[in-house]
């Protein structure tokens, strides 16, 4: 990594991953969230090192029979032509100036809102209100 360059942990699954059906036997199935390609390469553009972390890649969290998630990851990346500086093996939470990620709620230094935000938190992509990309484009085939 460059010095000076602020990096910036992207999340896999719900960021990058549509991640539509939730954990299915630890397979990268669906499509790129809409707009991923063209995200990152404004945020290297403006000079963030992007760190792509995941559970997917940590060793505690993998069971017997499933794919190796680290090779999964970074053919699905290669495929999808999604630019990226490494991908994060470790174990914890990596060193990263900021976080995206589909399932975080940012804390702005008030607890009582924080709770309130707890409270409602929906993760986007799964919002009954939500129609992704891929389901609009059969939905219009349909027609």
């Amino acid at each position: 990594m460059e010095k000076g360059k602020k990096v910036l942990g992207v999340d896999v699954d719900g960021c990058i991953h549509y991640y539509g059906k939730s954990w299915e036997g630890g397979l990268l199935y669906d499509v790129p969230v809409e707009g991923v390609q063209e995200g990152l390469q404004n945020l290297i553009d403006l000079g963030y090192h992007i760190l792509i972390y995941s559970t997917r890649t940590n060793s505690d969290f993998r069971t017997e029979g499933e794919p190796d998630q680290y090779s999964q990851l970074e053919e699905y990346l290669k495929t999808h032509n999604i630019p990226y500086h490494e991908i994060y093996r470790g174990n914890g939470k990596p060193k990263c100036y900021a976080f995206i990620d589909d399932r975080s709620i940012s804390f702005k230094g008030d607890w009582n809102q924080t709770i309130e935000d707890v409270k409602s938190f929906k993760v986007w992509n799964k919002s009954k209100d939500y129609i992704s990309s891929s389901e609009k484009m059969n939905s219009d085939r349909l027609k």
